[in-house]
């Protein structure tokens, strides 16, 4: 989310501080990460920390 609010404001676009905005990066944030996320815990059996014992939830 900070990543995208970044290019944001490199760019220029205006709006970059409505709340909307701030949600649809954070949606789109979280659709990116949590399959990435998945992949490399399923797929690569790399462990990665997650925000509780039991992994994302």
């Amino acid at each position: 989310m900070l990543a995208v609010q970044g290019l944001r404001r490199a760019s220029g676009q205006a709006g970059v501080n409505a709340p909307r905005t701030w949600v649809i990066d954070f949606v789109t944030g979280a659709l990116i990460a949590a399959p990435v996320f998945w992949m490399f815990t399923q797929f690569l059996a790399i462990n990665l920390p997650g925000l509780t014992t039991t992994g994302w939830f």
